[in-house]
């Protein structure tokens, strides 16, 4: 499909010069994992088209490394290996400790009084202490607390499903060992994992 007349590596990734490539640059390269999977399926990828390279290393380029995912599955499968930046917080205003995201905190998004409160309440009643008595001792005290420290959160990779059974009276349920236990009760529910 795409015919290519040459290969360059600029940064972590490989371009090919391929001009007529309608993603072409103004120099006519385009990344070579682009190329290739395009070549393989025979079809111009779309532009929220994300071709993922399974080993993490981006010279890498053989079909067989070489994935399409959607932006959100792309985004959503490195964050979950990258992990997500979290703060954890004291309150100035009530004093519970709480985390939250740091890119939703006064760490990334700068306020007037560089603190993060535990809810909009709280935030509320820090700004009318301030409107009202000015910057306190106190006050001054409770906010240079406030952080108290940054670390990365890992999520799980496969989410755990829940679904719900029902015993009756003398349903028996066999357990890992092979023994068999009688539900006596009139109607249970029992949480069960699926994976």
């Amino acid at each position: 499909m795409w015919k290519i007349k040459k290969i360059i590596s600029k940064g972590d990734y490989l371009y090919a010069l391929v001009p007529d490539h309608p993603s072409a640059t103004k120099n006519g390269y385009v990344l070579l994992h682009r190329v290739l999977m395009e070549n393989h399926l025979g079809r111009v990828l779309n532009s929220n088209e994300i071709v993922h390279h399974k080993d993490h290393n981006k010279k890498n380029n053989s079909i067989r490394n070489l994935e399409i995912l959607d932006c959100s599955t792309h985004s959503r499968l490195h964050g979950l290996e990258n992990g997500i930046l979290m703060a954890l917080f004291r309150c100035p205003i009530c004093g519970r400790v709480f985390e939250r995201e740091k890119r939703n905190t006064h760490l990334v998004k700068p306020s007037k009084y560089n603190c993060t409160c535990c809810s909009s309440k709280c935030r509320g009643r820090l700004y009318a202490q301030l409107q009202h008595h000015g910057v306190t001792h106190t006050l001054e005290a409770a906010i240079s607390v406030n952080l108290l420290t940054v670390y990365k959160k890992y999520r799980k990779t496969t989410p755990r499903k829940l679904s719900y059974k029902r015993f009756r009276r003398g349903y028996t349920q066999p357990t890992c060992n092979g023994e068999n236990i009688v539900q006596t009760t009139t109607l249970v529910l029992l949480m069960v994992t699926e994976m």
